[in-house]
């Protein structure tokens, strides 16, 4: 079930080619506009003019390429610590095992029954970051480990990776909810560009009644493919009396 108030695009070709047409019925447009004038008064000025504005607004938004490209540079971001993560976090289990060897509770309280699943995902390897950090600086547990070979500065990446990962993934996290909005709104502008071809469509049937030659002109393709691969006929204009 589609949601109440998801904005669908009312042109159905990939929107490069809707943008490319609707620029192209436009040139004809101005070449015809006092044609169209004297018959439909409401495409005179500023109809033009704000439907060049909405199709060079068109070629500036951001296309849903643009995100994912960026999405992808966040997602290896994201990635790249969740390395440093695994691998900060073995470097910690070595010690503890050598430090307090076969001691399961230890183990548990360095988190080492977590490993598995956070090392998969970036909200549980933040968690496990904090508490294996918590408990190496525990008094209980810290001397040992930097006797046995752990150093300060493996215990204290272990803050700063966890808190770098976290800000990554939320920053991700936060570009994708806005990408939502962002293409609705795209869709929103597209699909004005796109009423400007068919008001001027549906006018000529009546500017160019005895004209097909222009009828032909004006009308709107689809270059989908229909089910059995051919494709599709234009749309028909009026019969002429």
């Amino acid at each position: 079930m589609e949601k109440a108030d998801e904005i669908k695009p009312d042109y159905q070709i990939p929107a490069d080619e809707m943008l490319l047409e609707s620029q192209t019925k436009l040139n004809l447009f101005k070449e015809d506009e006092a044609l169209f004038i004297e018959k439909v008064p409401d495409l005179k000025p500023p109809f033009a003019a704000d439907w060049q504005d909405a199709i060079n607004l068109g070629k500036q938004a951001i296309k849903d390429d643009d995100f994912l490209d960026v999405q992808q540079e966040m997602t290896d971001a994201v990635e790249t610590y969740m390395t440093e993560g695994r691998n900060g976090l073995q470097t910690l289990y070595f010690y503890v095992e050598r430090a307090f060897p076969g001691n399961k509770v230890v183990d548990g309280f360095f988190g080492h029954d977590r490993y598995e699943k956070a090392r998969k995902s970036p909200l549980l390897m933040f968690d496990l970051l904090v508490k294996a950090y918590k408990a190496a600086n525990d008094p209980k547990y810290h001397s040992k480990l930097i006797e046995k070979g752990l150093k300060p500065e493996n215990i204290e990446a272990l803050n700063t990776t966890s808190g770098t990962l976290y800000q990554k993934y939320q920053e991700r996290d936060k570009y994708i909810s806005d990408r939502i909005y962002v293409t609705q709104e795209r869709i929103r502008l597209f699909n004005k560009v796109w009423a400007f071809a068919v008001s001027v469509s549906e006018a000529s049937k009546i500017v160019f009644q005895d004209n097909y030659a222009k009828l032909q002109q004006y009308l709107l393709y689809d270059s989908k493919k229909t089910e059995n691969g051919e494709e599709p006929v234009p749309n028909t204009p009026i019969e002429t009396q």
